[in-house]
């Protein structure tokens, strides 16, 4: 394996030190980063939807998934988040166009 994957791993490995000793962002710096890392990896991955409204309630979609809280539907989703809308939510979940194809810059999803 060349020094790329080394690096790949060691930066995988990190991460799941990370995550497993990770009990909650009680450092500003902290939740900063990690808020700017999900913004990236939504911007990615929601790339190809059409709408700029589609890419915003998709990352507050994965914001809803991420916070604590048994239920991970839309209502209880909404409820807990500072920008929850439920009808929003809703219709990004069962109206937005999900394909398995490529992304707008023509790369596979990540």
């Amino acid at each position: 394996m060349g020094s790329l994957g080394v690096d790949l791993l060691d930066n995988v490995a990190a991460s799941s030190r990370r995550a497993a000793c990770w009990s909650g962002p009680d450092d500003p710096a902290e939740l900063a980063w990690v808020r700017r890392r999900l913004v990236g990896f939504a911007e990615a991955v929601f790339e190809p939807l059409a709408r700029a409204d589609q890419r915003r309630w998709g990352e507050v979609y994965l914001r809803g998934l991420m916070v604590d809280g048994k239920r991970k539907s839309i209502q209880p989703m909404a409820e807990r988040l500072p920008d929850g809308n439920e009808q929003a939510l809703q219709q990004f979940v069962g109206q937005s166009p999900w394909t398995g194809g490529r992304s707008a810059s023509g790369s596979p999803p990540r």
